[in-house]
């Protein structure tokens, strides 16, 4: 790990933190600093600043993204100027 250090390396993305707890993310950041962010997916916005707080790391905003992928628009109430198919992800 200190390879990484002597070539400018110190930022850190932890995938699947929901499989292990804040602590272990929080106590690698005191060990070897940086910025850091974790991949917890989850719709409960609380779960993710939990998290967030607990770890000293960010997290990814994905209560957002599933609102983005889910859009309230339909296909019935786009302009008829508009192609159907851009509503579609």
């Amino acid at each position: 790990m200190r390879a990484t250090r002597s070539i400018g390396i110190d930022a850190w993305r932890f995938d699947y933190v929901k499989g292990y707890p804040a602590w272990v993310v929080n106590s690698w950041l005191s060990y070897w600093g940086g910025w850091a962010v974790g991949e917890y997916w989850d719709t409960n916005v609380d779960a993710l600043l939990n998290w967030a707080y607990s770890s000293g790391a960010k997290v990814f905003d994905f209560p957002l993204y599933y609102k983005w992928t889910r859009p309230s628009i339909t296909t019935t109430s786009l302009p008829s100027s508009m192609p159907s198919d851009t509503a579609r992800p």
